[in-house]
C-alpha cells in the first residue's frame, strides 16, 4: 500500500516536503540577520507570521499602514519591491534577501529622498515650492 507522498509523486506533484531548502537573509535594523528556509511557506501570510516571532514584533507586520512597519525584499536583479506583490511562486524564486522596515527606517528614507532631491541639480529643492 502507498502512503501519501508516494502517491503525490507518482501523480506527478510537488511534495512539500522534499522541496530542497531556500534559504535567504533576513534583516532588521538593531538585529543580528538570519537565515529563513522560505520554502517552508506556503503563502505570505505565514512567512509574515514567522518574521514577526522570529523578530519578537507581533503584531506589527500584518497592517503596515496601521502599525507603519513595512516589508521589502530584494530580488536577483537587485529591485526592491515590497513583500507581497508579486505572486508567492515568483517571490520564492527571485528573493535575494528581506528587509524588515520600522516606521524610524522609512523615515530615515524618506528624509535620505528629500535630501538627495535636494542636492540633485537642475532640480527644484523643497524650498522652492
Amino acid at each position: 500500500m502507498q502512503d501519501s507522498s508516494e502517491l503525490m509523486q507518482s501523480a506527478g506533484q510537488v511534495d512539500p516536503q522534499n522541496q530542497t531548502p531556500t534559504f535567504v537573509k533576513v534583516y532588521k535594523s538593531g538585529s543580528v540577520g538570519r537565515s529563513l528556509d522560505i520554502s517552508r511557506f506556503s503563502s505570505y501570510h505565514e512567512l509574515r507570521e514567522e518574521l514577526a516571532q522570529m523578530f519578537g514584533i507581533e503584531g506589527k507586520l500584518e497592517d503596515p499602514l496601521r502599525s507603519g512597519w513595512q516589508l521589502v525584499f530584494v530580488d536577483r536583479e537587485n529591485d526592491i519591491l515590497l513583500l507581497g506583490d508579486d505572486p508567492w511562486e515568483s517571490f520564492v524564486n527571485n528573493v535575494w534577501y528581506i528587509k524588515i522596515l520600522s516606521p524610524e527606517d522609512i523615515q530615515k528614507m524618506g528624509d535620505q529622498g528629500v535630501e538627495s532631491r535636494d542636492s540633485a541639480p537642475g532640480l527644484p529643492s523643497i524650498g522652492d515650492y
